[in-house]
């Protein structure tokens, strides 16, 4: 709290530290630096002159005249903008007022003032003819106590207890949302936001080009309705995924997407979801049958969403793996001609387990292969590319029935050259073989690929540990 006489009186009083004052430097518009304050002053009585002066009252302080200067003709204060020296406390010598012991004993009005030598409003002695009495004695500053009283004596006049009210249009309402408040005290409104949650389970482990099944449990657990859900699930690489294989409860995804990297990425598209309400997805996948023991595979689901007012909130992701096991191979693969003679053989689940490892022999693009088209490819000959193709194919269906796997180990003086030492490998060097043309460059490798995977169906290249 600061109190001061305006003109040349100043007192302060502040239950916090005061700042210090360097009377050599007195810096008049700064006051005392202090702004933070609640500041009482007393003012001249305009309408009654000779009568009593008027207590104002305010946050924070204003320029200080510590010299009681004016200005010539008017007498109006004049507040210097340089520093001056000023003994505020009348002691010997100009000093720097620290904090409360120095600042008691500051005068209360500048050696300038016409009235230095009155009475000061401070001293407030009975009958003082520009005073209120109102306690303290002469020659002594104003008390704390006398300040306390004075300023609880302001509050209760000025400042009266009242009782109001506040109210807003809508007590309910969503993020986005216009509020509308009276000119009142308080009110509340509860906001309804949607808030989701995403939960993701799938198999711990899973063959090889066996079918895994994924479920996904999304669950708006706030109050308000989500809009523009989007739900998106995305398979690591050579996890295979079509609708027609899909055997999950649904509801299928409204896109598959086959991304550069070898991911694809599944997404669900709901309009609303309100709150309480959940979204449960299971779909099947399967994982290529090149995939050798022990491999991790890791797959993501976000989901996406925000209100009709236009907001939108952070996604909610969650993730899950499962390990590849591997089947001990029966180690009998059969030939070509035996696929190719035997279509009770290729089962549809055989079948499930090579369209999702190789899908260029699905002729139709229906994202299943079919048994026909199966028996078309085996029963293709003549020239490359199609021996490559009826190799390929006879040696995936020996890994769909588990008579050998991709980690099965293969020697032989071709397998050696072509620097394929598992099944798995002689198969994908296949598969690199067909993204080549076929010309008389690439004529050679066509050959010796038919040849590597005629060893492995013939079982003539297979070591077994």
């Amino acid at each position: 709290m600061r109190e001061w006489q305006k003109g040349a009186v100043r007192l302060g009083f502040s239950d916090g530290k005061l700042p210090q004052l360097a009377e050599g430097s007195l810096l008049e518009n700064n006051g005392i630096s202090d702004g933070a304050d609640f500041t009482f002053w007393w003012t001249d009585n305009r309408r009654a002159p000779t009568g009593p002066r008027l207590l104002r009252s305010g946050r924070g302080n204003g320029p200080l005249n510590w010299n009681d200067s004016t200005t010539p003709g008017t007498n109006a204060p004049l507040f210097d903008t340089a520093g001056i020296s000023q003994n505020l406390n009348d002691r010997n010598g100009l000093t720097t007022l620290q904090d409360h012991d120095d600042w008691a004993a500051i005068k209360f009005r500048g050696p300038g003032s016409p009235d230095a030598r009155g009475w000061a409003c401070s001293s407030y002695p009975a009958g003082a003819p520009a005073c209120i009495g109102a306690g303290g004695s002469a020659d002594r500053e104003l008390d704390f106590s006398t300040v306390i009283h004075q300023e609880m004596a302001f509050f209760n006049r000025y400042d009266p207890d009242v009782k109001v009210a506040k109210s807003v249009d809508k007590a309910d309402s969503e993020p986005g949302d216009t509020l509308t408040y009276n000119n009142t005290a308080q009110a509340t409104t509860k906001v309804h936001a949607p808030r989701f949650t995403l939960e993701k389970t799938t198999f711990a482990t899973v063959n090889a080009g066996a079918e895994m099944k994924i479920d996904l449990q999304v669950a708006n657990v706030g109050s308000g309705t989500a809009t523009g859900v989007v739900l998106t699930d995305t398979l690591p690489a050579e996890v295979y995924y079509s609708q027609t294989l899909d055997r999950g409860s649904g509801p299928e995804p409204s896109k598959a997407t086959r991304n550069a990297d070898g991911t694809t990425t599944l997404t669900w598209s709901q309009e609303a979801l309100a709150g309480g309400k959940e979204l449960a997805v299971q779909f099947t996948a399967r994982p290529s049958l090149l995939h050798t023991a022990g491999a991790r595979l890791t797959d993501r689901a976000s989901v996406v969403y925000g209100n009709a007012k236009g907001c939108t909130f952070p996604p909610v992701t969650a993730s899950a793996s499962t390990t590849v096991t591997e089947v001990t191979p029966t180690r009998d693969p059969r030939s070509h001609g035996y696929w190719k003679t035997r279509s009770q053989a290729r089962t549809w689940e055989l079948l499930a387990r090579v369209q999702a490892t190789d899908q260029r022999f699905d002729g139709s693009a229906g994202g299943e292969l079919e048994n026909s088209e199966a028996e078309a490819v085996l029963n293709a000959g003549g020239p490359q590319p199609g021996p490559v193709r009826f190799q390929l194919l006879a040696t995936l269906l020996d890994l769909a029935a588990r008579q050998i796997n991709a980690a099965t180990r293969i020697d032989s003086e071709l397998s050696r050259r072509l620097g394929a030492h598992m099944v798995g490998e002689a198969v994908r060097y296949a598969f690199a073989t067909l993204t080549e043309p076929l010309n008389s460059t690439t004529a050679g490798r066509y050959s010796d690929t038919t040849a590597l995977l005629d060893e492995i169906v013939n079982n003539r290249s297979e070591v077994y540990e």
